[in-house]
């Protein structure tokens, strides 16, 4: 008989996500009865959900091994069906950490969903949800008359967000946007052919500039119909539709739009106004937005000053179980 840690409870998923590792270890402190057991399991590591901030875990096991855990944490290859997290979610979290482990291989069959029920003791319909899970999330394949398949990752699969050009527009506190000029002017041709509108209409032009910590961030020239009385353009004017748009908070002006990510050089305008010598490369960020009547009323484009705009993503299985993670 020897001393060991032996948690009664599980740490709540939620605690695990967003709250801070001090947070995690109190609360470990109150799940944590020091007994006299020679046998059972220190911790269900099974806790350890996909959305965990890898600090807190870190904080949970250390916790538990300062106080009378002298065992590794590991999570077990069983289905506690008495936790309030359900059966298909455990077997997912196995799952994928069998196939994070090389246990599954890239390319490899998984076992059949009536294999793995009988293995965990669990209804297909409860497989076929943790299948469903890894799924979702990239991991497998299923292929009909074959069987469930692990995905190899693929430079193909990548995806890349705009993280940069989000903080750049919900950071109030550093960014600062400063109008140059507003101007009617009659349409050029590409500017027609984008909008959809005559040679002969006008547009509203704007200019300004994106700064960032007071340093130039991102040039922008935005062209629009000149409709007078269209909510549009005031939207346009403070900056608020594409704000919306780049934040998630969606548009109500707006239905849907086309967004493209253009090398560029800046042109003697934009490199005055960066603060870089004319023909330096950069990327452009080029956007055409669309109304309910799926008419494009906005077309224009963010200039990045070098360095601001950067695309990024990860490739392979990563701690919370997808595939590729953009940035």
């Amino acid at each position: 008989m020897r001393d060991r840690c032996c948690i009664r409870g599980n740490v709540p998923a939620s605690l695990l996500a967003v709250g801070s590792p001090d947070e995690v270890r109190n609360y470990c402190k109150k799940l944590i009865e020091v007994c006299a057991v020679d046998g059972g399991y220190i911790m269900d590591a099974s806790t350890v959900i996909s959305d965990a901030r890898l600090e807190n875990v870190q904080a949970m096991f250390d916790y538990v091994r300062e106080h009378g855990g002298s065992e590794p944490l590991t999570m077990p290859d069983r289905i506690n069906k008495d936790r309030f997290e359900p059966a298909y979610a455990q077997l997912a979290a196995i799952l994928r950490r069998k196939i994070s482990e090389g246990v599954y291989a890239p390319g490899a069959k998984i076992p059949s969903e009536s294999c793995i029920g009988k293995e965990y003791g669990l209804s297909i319909m409860t497989v076929r949800q943790a299948i469903g899970v890894l799924t979702e999330q990239g991991l497998i394949d299923r292929v009909q008359g074959s069987g469930t398949f692990v995905k190899p990752f693929t430079l193909t699969g990548s995806r890349f967000d705009l993280d940069c050009v989000r903080e750049i527009f919900q950071d109030r506190e550093r960014t600062r946007v400063k109008m140059l000029r507003i101007s009617l002017a009659k349409t050029d041709a590409k500017t027609a052919e984008m909008l959809k509108i005559p040679a002969d209409n006008k547009i509203i032009v704007i200019r300004r500039l994106l700064l960032r910590d007071n340093r130039p961030a991102m040039a922008h020239e935005g062209r629009i119909r000149y409709e007078p009385g269209r909510p549009v353009v005031e939207a346009e004017l403070s900056l608020g539709l594409f704000s919306n748009l780049f934040t998630g908070h969606g548009c109500e002006l707006a239905k849907k739009g086309e967004l493209s990510v253009i090398p560029a050089v800046l042109n003697d305008e934009e490199a005055g106004l960066l603060n870089y010598p004319a023909c330096t490369p950069t990327f452009r960020l080029e956007y055409l937005v669309y109304d309910f009547h799926d008419i494009p009323f906005g077309w224009g484009w963010f200039t990045a000053a070098p360095g601001v705009l950067t695309l990024k993503t990860t490739l392979g299985l990563w701690d919370g179980g997808r595939k590729t993670e953009d940035r």
